[in-house]
């Protein structure tokens, strides 16, 4: 049973049957785009979920004893703290919800503790993760109700696992359980040509995506499908393709 919400915006083969691959690009870009935000939100969730307390330093606290056993190997994610400011520092990190392959650092300034809330500003630079290198730069408002919530504006951008551009504006949610995260929503993207992808997609840990993609451009709608398997499947107009994904399956 699903027990947790996110809430979440962020500022982030084989060609056709005709030998043009321009379809085939903007479904490698699209599912880019999906996964490595599918990627940062489940860091999110893993860094912060279950981590409010009563202040700012018992918060701080927290988020740096609960990290550590959330990641694999053990000894791989080092903590620091100065003042408010946790420094989570990867080196070739394991977790839940589809998070793989973290090398470098990710920054938690907790701003402010009210209540129910976690305000937050999360920063990385080139940040490795699942094949993907991100920049990050997000407010983050973590609200623990009955279910969970974790809200995020800023900015994403960098390459995804198939080495396309990301950069995007992104509105969505992301529902937890103890392995899996699925996120549901839709944003801009200014890569390969202005689109609106509206997306939900389904990660575990040693899992291959699950879930759909759809990239609408002028009157199109241009379909990624993801099945479980390391091959996805996208469509447009009647025509079709496949393309290789970097997971496990």
């Amino acid at each position: 049973m699903w027990r947790s919400l996110v809430a979440c915006s962020f500022l982030i083969a084989c060609g056709d049957e005709n030998g043009d691959g321009t379809n085939l690009q903007l479904a490698e870009s699209s599912s880019d785009s999906a996964i490595a935000t599918h990627s940062i939100a489940a860091l999110s969730i893993n860094a912060l979920d279950a981590s409010l307390s009563g202040t700012q330093a018992e918060t701080v606290q927290l988020i740096v004893s609960n990290v550590p056993s959330r990641f694999q190997p053990n000894g791989c994610v080092t903590t620091s703290i100065n003042g408010f400011v946790v420094t989570l520092t990867f080196a070739g990190c394991t977790s839940t919800r589809g998070v793989v392959d973290v090398t470098g650092t990710f920054v938690i300034d907790v701003q402010a503790v009210n209540g129910t809330t976690i305000n937050t500003h999360i920063t990385a630079t080139t940040l490795q993760i699942g094949g993907a290198n991100v920049d990050v730069d997000a407010t983050c408002t973590y609200i623990a109700t009955t279910n969970h919530q974790l809200s995020l504006l800023g900015t994403f951008r960098g390459n995804g696992p198939l080495g396309h551009q990301i950069e995007h504006t992104s509105t969505f949610t992301t529902a937890w359980d103890a392995t899996c995260a699925t996120v549901d929503g839709q944003w801009s993207t200014t890569t390969a040509g202005m689109a609106n992808l509206d997306i939900e997609l389904t990660r575990c840990m040693n899992k291959c995506p699950t879930g759909l993609v759809n990239r609408e451009r002028s009157a199109e709608t241009l379909a990624v499908i993801y099945d479980g398997t390391t091959t996805a499947t996208w469509s447009v107009g009647g025509r079709m393709g496949t393309f290789a994904l970097d997971c496990v399956q």
